[in-house]
């Protein structure tokens, strides 16, 4: 890329307790062939090295108190430090393969000025499990693409995946619709997916973008997660204008099962039907939150706070 049209950008990171993988992430990404103009980095109440290591690369430190994180809210409040035409937003734990991990999801937005926001393909660390391997693999798959309104008969529920995780925004658009709701449960990033596509932009997945990110979730966490992707979900069918999202997750265990199956790892394969089971019970619970007293929902969710924070008040 030319450094005559070479955009400036600003990264941002929220954080808590990241010490086993900050040092490496701010390595990688000042090592990048477009550097970042700033990296913001807003952390919730670490009580490790996080703040010590933002220091030493003298990187911007921008502290909150743990229980006022907010999925949306937070990643408000550091982009309103930022001051660049982009911004790349990213977790703690997810690390660029290489060194072009900005000019990769750039593309997206010189392909098609309607793109507001570039996502990175995710692969899954060496000691993730086969199942989780899977999921990367299906979720994140070699083929980039562009998603518009138009495209909800062909991707379904897909058509608003976005992921926060590696996510190049333009700040124009960002700000057009009004940044990430706030307060909100979890997945903010889809959310302002549907903001972006109602107001008529896409989003990009681009794949030569690409970044490690996995998790090996214990059968209640994966519980509790999917509760809440439930719930949140529950809260916002009128911003996702598809019949189900069961169906994208029937394919992926069918791809799973045919590829563990191949590859004759059946205690995997009996892994996968169980973890699946657990989300699902999960996301139907989520669905019914109404239905629940506040001390059951403590007893699902990830996200404790949010739920004694806003479920007193009459906001869900």
């Amino acid at each position: 890329m030319s450094q005559l049209h070479q955009p400036s950008y600003s990264v941002i990171i929220p954080t808590y307790n990241a010490e086993k993988s900050l040092d490496d992430l701010l390595s990688l990404l000042h090592n990048q062939t477009i550097k970042p103009f700033e990296i913001i980095i807003i952390d919730s109440q670490s009580n490790d090295q996080t703040k010590s290591i933002a220091t030493k690369w003298g990187e911007r430190f921008i502290p909150i108190q743990k229980s006022d994180f907010d999925h949306g809210g937070t990643r408000n409040i550091a982009v309103s430090y930022s001051s660049t035409d982009y911004f790349l937003l990213m977790t703690q734990d997810a690390l660029p393969v290489n060194s072009k991990l900005f000019e990769n999801l750039y593309s997206s937005f010189v392909e098609d000025s309607s793109v507001a926001v570039s996502f990175a393909r995710q692969i899954p660390y060496d000691n993730s499990s086969s199942v989780e391997k899977l999921t990367r693999q299906f979720n994140y798959p070699l083929e980039s693409n562009i998603r518009s309104m138009d495209d909800i008969n062909k991707y379904g529920i897909k058509t608003f995946f976005l992921s926060d995780v590696c996510a190049l925004y333009s700040r124009e658009k960002f700000e057009i619709v009004g940044g990430f709701t706030s307060p909100v449960l979890t997945n903010e990033d889809m959310l302002i997916a549907s903001s972006f596509l109602h107001h008529g932009y896409k989003i990009a997945y681009q794949s030569s973008a690409v970044v490690y990110h996995s998790h090996n979730y214990s059968l209640i966490q994966q519980y509790k997660r999917n509760f809440d992707i439930g719930a949140f979900l529950s809260m916002y069918a009128d911003r996702f204008p598809v019949k189900s999202e069961v169906g994208e997750g029937v394919k992926m265990i069918k791809f799973a099962t045919c590829t563990l199956l191949q590859q004759f790892k059946f205690i995997s394969v009996f892994c996968l039907f169980i973890s699946s089971f657990a989300k699902f019970l999960g996301n139907r619970a989520g669905r019914n939150y109404k239905k629940y007293s506040l001390d059951k929902i403590l007893r699902k969710t990830n996200y404790p706070l949010f739920w004694k924070k806003y479920f007193d008040q009459g906001l869900l």
